[in-house]
């Protein structure tokens, strides 16, 4: 399959996956969220540690969403 045509056909799947997380709000589609996110990753060639590493530094700079914490924007220092 041409990696353009996986790449949406995972981007719809993740679409369908969140939609059913917030008619349903469980572990299970938290679950299959996760899921899709992490086939995508793999098959982008994304190591999951590396991208739980970058969220760790990105949370540790900017506050994390757990604590109702959203950063709506940024701006670049010149």
């Amino acid at each position: 399959m041409p990696q353009k045509l996986v790449s949406n056909v995972a981007h719809k799947k993740l679409v369908r996956e969140v939609e059913e997380l917030r008619k349903d709000e469980n572990a299970e589609e938290i679950a299959d969220v996760l899921e899709v996110l992490e086939a995508i990753a793999t098959y982008k060639g994304f190591d999951w540690g590396e991208i739980k590493k970058i969220q760790e530094k990105k949370a540790n700079e900017r506050g994390i969403f757990e604590k109702r914490i959203i950063l709506d924007e940024t701006i670049e220092s010149q």
